[in-house]
């Protein structure tokens, strides 16, 4: 695990330096890892690029959980996504990765996490929904970036039971100030 990390974390790096498209920094990071990683192991990725000038958001999701972008104004959540496949497992020549834009208002957060909060089980056997981390989401639009993080872990314990999870848990995300 750890040689994959360094082996992504150099490819990613070196790919990032030359452009800001983020379906090209995915493209390159591939083509670096593919048929140098183990058999069956592969990385998924959602890379971001956030202009502050013009408040636009490109990203590119291979393989990871989609994103959400929450706008508390309106409590909406959208998910982001750019359907692309996971980086590492397939040539680049046979794989197309896509570059998706959304323009963000004042006040809305991005939210990324690993599948770890969609991936719970309660006492009663029952796997959290998509719809109610929305749902969790949206009532919880308007704390700021930091509590949101904070109350979806709280959230995803409450929901399970447990004091910890059962597999890694990562949440990353920012908000759009004035």
């Amino acid at each position: 695990a750890a040689l994959l990390t360094f082996m992504t974390s150099f490819a990613f790096k070196n790919a990032a330096l030359k452009t800001t498209s983020t379906a090209k920094v995915v493209t390159a990071t591939n083509e670096r890892l593919y048929n140098k990683m183990p058999r069956g192991s592969f990385i998924t990725m959602f890379y971001a690029v956030y202009d502050s000038n013009d408040k636009t958001l490109t990203y590119t999701q291979a393989g990871h959980p989609e994103g959400f972008m929450i706008r508390p104004s309106t409590k909406e959540i959208i998910s982001l996504t750019s359907a692309s496949p996971l980086v590492g497992a397939f040539s680049s020549e046979s794989v197309h990765y896509s570059e998706s834009k959304i323009q963000l208002e004042v006040g809305d957060k991005l939210l990324l996490y690993t599948d770890a909060i969609l991936e719970l089980w309660n006492a009663d056997n029952v796997m959290m929904s998509r719809e109610d981390f929305m749902s969790f989401l949206s009532n919880n639009s308007h704390l700021p970036i930091e509590g949101l993080l904070e109350r979806i872990k709280l959230f995803g314990l409450g929901y399970s039971g447990k004091d910890t999870f059962n597999d890694d848990f990562t949440l990353v995300g920012f908000e759009v100030l004035g």
